[in-house]
C-alpha cells in the first residue's frame, strides 16, 4: 500500500494458526504499522499480553505508539472483556455483538495522521481479533462459528480487514470439521511454517505406557505436504534407523496428498505414535471416502499414493470418524522388517 494519497485497504478476512505468540506478531506487524502510517485505524481485541507483544513490535519499527492512541489510529480491547458484552456461559447474543461492532465502526475518526506528511485520513480498519479462538478453548464452537460468519459478512460489507489468530493448542485436538468450517469462512488461511520443528517436544508429546504420541494440524494445501515430512523426520530422526524414519516420512507424505487432493483442501491432523517395536502413522481428515489402491497406467503421474503406502508399512488401514475419517500405518521399528514381515505373510 503506498503511503501517499488516499489510504485503501482491500476487504479481507484472514485467519492466523500460530504455535508461538511471536510468529503471528511478527506477521502482522508490518501489516499494522502500513495501517496507522497510511491512515487507517488499527483495532487489536486480543489478550493483554499480545497488546504488549504488539505494542513492542510496532515500537520496533518506528511506530509511535502513544502518538497513535492519541489521535485514534491505535485501538485496544481486551478480548475477555469485549466478549463477555455478548456471550454468557457460551450462549451467543448476536445483536449484542452488532452493538459492540457497530460501535468499532463508528469508532472516533482520527483529525491527522501519525505515519508522517501526505498520508491522508482514511476509514478503514485494520482489526486483529482473538475472540473465537477465546469460544472454541472455552468450549463455545458453535458460538466461535456464529462470530466468524457475522465477520465474514463485516468484511465484506464495510471497509474492515481482519486476521483472526487461533494457538495451534486450541485448535490441535477440535474436531476437523469444525476446523475445516473455521477456515472455509476466511479468504486467507496462513499456520505458521515448520510447525512441527517450532513447536516444543515437551508441549507435544504425551506419554503414557511407554507410548509416545505426537499430534500436528496441517493446512489443506500443497506446502504442507514438506511440512508434514518434516514433522515425522523430527518427530523420530532422534532414536531410529534412517530407513525407518525414510520410509514413515515417505508414507505420511502420501497419506498427506490423498487428504490433500480427495478431501477437497480440507485441514488435517497427522499423527506419530510410537509403540514398542514400531510406528504408527495417522491422518485424519473431513473426507468419509475410504481410500483405495487403483491401478494407474504406465505413463499416469499419480494414483500410486496408496500402493507406495501398502509396499512399505507393514499393514495399514483407514478408520471412520463421525466428521471424516482417519488412515493409518504401522512401520517396524528393525530396518526392512515390515517388508520381511510383508513378504512372510503373503
Amino acid at each position: 500500500m503506498s503511503h501517499s494519497g488516499m489510504a485503501v485497504d482491500t476487504h479481507g478476512h484472514g485467519v492466523i494458526v500460530f504455535h508461538q505468540a511471536s510468529e503471528w506478531v511478527g506477521a502482522v506487524v508490518p501489516w499494522l504499522a502500513d495501517g496507522i502510517r497510511s491512515g487507517l485505524r488499527v483495532v487489536v481485541v486480543v489478550t493483554a499480553s499480545h497488546d504488549s507483544l504488539l505494542r513492542q513490535g510496532l515500537t520496533d519499527i518506528g511506530v509511535d505508539i502513544a502518538a497513535a492512541e492519541a489521535s485514534g489510529r491505535y485501538q485496544y480491547l481486551d478480548v475477555q472483556a469485549a466478549a463477555s458484552a455478548f456471550v454468557d456461559d457460551n450462549v451467543f447474543d448476536e445483536a449484542a455483538f452488532r452493538a459492540v461492532v457497530r460501535g468499532i465502526l463508528d469508532g472516533p475518526e482520527p483529525a491527522t495522521p501519525t505515519g508522517g506528511a501526505g498520508a491522508a485520513v482514511s476509514a478503514g480498519i485494520r482489526m486483529v481479533g482473538e475472540v473465537s479462538a477465546l469460544m472454541v478453548s472455552r468450549g463455545g464452537e458453535r458460538v466461535a462459528l456464529d462470530i466468524e460468519a457475522l465477520c465474514q459478512e463485516m468484511t465484506t460489507t464495510q471497509p474492515v480487514s481482519l486476521r483472526c489468530v487461533y494457538a495451534a493448542d486450541v485448535l490441535r485436538p477440535a474436531d476437523l470439521g469444525l476446523v475445516r468450517q473455521v477456515f472455509d469462512l476466511h479468504t486467507e488461511v496462513s499456520v505458521t511454517p515448520d510447525a512441527a520443528v517450532v513447536a516444543p517436544v515437551s508441549e507435544d508429546f504425551v506419554v503414557a505406557r511407554d507410548v509416545e504420541h505426537r499430534v500436528e494440524l496441517f493446512h489443506g494445501a500443497p506446502q504442507s505436504i514438506a511440512e508434514v515430512r518434516r514433522f515425522v523426520t523430527d518427530t523420530l530422526d532422534r532414536e531410529h534407523p534412517l530407513a525407518v524414519v525414510l520410509d514413515c516420512s515417505l508414507i505420511a507424505s502420501e497419506m498427506a496428498t490423498n487428504a490433500y487432493v480427495h478431501a477437497g483442501g480440507s485441514p488435517f491432523r497427522v499423527g506419530v505414535q510410537l509403540v514398542p517395536g514400531r510406528v504408527r502413522i495417522t491422518v485424519e481428515d473431513t473426507s468419509v471416502t475410504p481410500p483405495s489402491m487403483p491401478q494407474p497406467l504406465e505413463h499416469d503421474e499419480g494414483g500410486r499414493g496408496v500402493a507406495i503406502i501398502d509396499a512399505l508399512s507393514d499393514s495399514w488401514g483407514a478408520d471412520a470418524l463421525p466428521s471424516g475419517k482417519v488412515v493409518w500405518a504401522e512401520v517396524l521399528t528393525s530396518p526392512g522388517s515390515s517388508a520381511a514381515s510383508k513378504a512372510q505373510r503373503a
